[in-house]
Formats: structure tokens, sequence, C-alpha cells
């Protein structure tokens, strides 16, 4: 927000636009009034839903049967954020509240990648490229993380399955978790997290400063769109339509309503 030069208003009644953060795997927003409300639309980010949608966009499945799938497989709680993930063989009975998936082998053998793909304004803007220890793959702790531009890890043809996720998924501000099989080479969409909170603490300075402009440019676009009065579409149109206010560095500025 200080970066993006955008304010938080006092009330709903001074409010240009209105913003669904809550850190819920299924959440119902609050009313709006007339205002386009970010990320609204996104209630429902479990690892099922995830999978279906992920399924329907790219056309190959994530999502499994443990009763009748036989060799390994990937058990996690269907709430976000809690990094319970496990292997199991199958056959086996499903367990209450968990998600069922192929075992994606991310790794190179030794080190496991994780292409954390940020999405602003229903598309995706950059990856951080996330490594950590094959055998500790499901951890939240991560040896290195580097910021790369999309063309770097994405074909054209993954970067259109990740923009009609997103789309699919309503996801206005969202960062995903996308692993590539080493054995198939295809990728997959595993999480959504819908209350992504910027950059990873494992980040150069370097590779920090340049997430939070990039973050700031796509921000201040999204906000922009989707507020001034004569516009019209809904907010990734909008978003798409803005022009950026493009930033050299740190700077912060005196906070404007937009």
């Amino acid at each position: 927000m200080t970066l993006s030069g955008i304010r938080f208003a006092r009330t709903p009644a001074s409010a240009d636009v209105a913003f669904y953060f809550e850190d819920t795997t299924q959440g119902v927003p609050p009313p709006a009034g007339n205002l386009v409300q970010l990320n609204s639309a996104c209630n429902d980010i479990s690892k099922s839903r995830v999978a279906d949608v992920f399924a329907n966009v790219a056309g190959y499945a994530l999502r499994l049967d443990p009763r009748t799938h036989l060799g390994p497989a990937v058990e996690k709680s269907e709430a976000n954020g809690l990094h319970d993930g496990r292997i199991v063989t199958c056959p086996c009975d499903p367990a209450a509240g968990k998600a069922y998936q192929h075992l994606v082998d991310s790794s190179d053998g030794t080190t496991a990648f994780d292409y954390r793909t940020t999405i602003i304004g229903r598309v995706p803007r950059f990856v951080l490229v996330k490594t950590k220890p094959a055998g500790d793959r499901f951890s939240m702790h991560n040896d290195t993380v580097s910021f790369r531009q999309l063309p770097d890890v994405f074909s054209p043809a993954e970067l259109d399955i990740i923009t009609r996720f997103a789309e699919t998924m309503a996801l206005d501000w969202a960062a995903l978790d996308i692993l590539r099989d080493s054995n198939s080479g295809r990728i997959y969409i595993v999480d959504v997290n819908k209350t992504d909170t910027g950059p990873a603490v494992d980040l150069s300075w370097h590779d920090r400063s340049r997430v939070m402009r990039a973050i700031s440019r796509h921000f201040h676009a999204m906000i922009a769109g989707v507020a001034r009065p004569d516009v019209t579409a809904t907010a990734p149109q909008a978003a798409r339509n803005a022009r950026e206010s493009m930033r050299t560095g740190y700077v912060i500025e005196t906070p404007r309503k937009v």
C-alpha cells in the first residue's frame, strides 16, 4: 500500500474499492455496497476445489480416489496453510478432512523445487523459485528462494493454463504453489493462497527489491483500474487495461486516494 501510494479508507462510504482479505479456506465476504470487491468471488480454496479446477483447466488430474488408486499418493488437509502433507500407500480408506493427490515428484533426486507464482488482477506476474531437500518436500522451510520472470520458468502453454486457472478461481490477489513433475514434465497447481503477504523471508535484498517493485506496479494498476468511475469492466479486465505507473526503486510517496 505504501509503495503504491494507496491508502486505506476510514469508512466504507469513503472507499473507492473493497478488498476481501480473510485467511479462511472457505468464507463469505461481507457486503460491500456498490463497490468492486476484489477477491470476493474466491470463497473456496480447499485442496479438492483447487484440484478439480486445475483438472478442468489443464485436462489432466491431480486429485485421486485413495480407495482405488494403486501406489503412493499425497495425503494433506483440505484446510489452507497446515503444511501437513505426507506420502501414503494406496489403496487406503480416506481420512476425514483430508484430500488425496497424485505424488508429483518435483525433485532432481536431491533437491525439490516449488514455483510460487504471484497472481494480481487474475494474471500471473512473476515466480519465486523455492528449493528444499527432496526428503523434506512438505516442509515450509526453504533452502533458497530466488526471483524469476515467468518465461524463464513456464512455457506459453503452461502460462495459459495458469491464467485460465486464475480466471476460473476468480483470483484478483493470490499466490499459487506449482510443481513440475520430473518424470512427465507437466506442471501441477497444488495450492492457492488468497491472503498472500508478499516476498519470502529467504529472498536476497536484491530480489526482495525487485519483488516489491513488481507487486507495487501491478497492485496500483489493479486498484486504479477498478476505482475509476468510468470503468465498467470486471476487475481483471480493468487491471489488464490500466496503465502501470513505473517505479525504479523504493519510492515512498505521500498516500493518495485513487
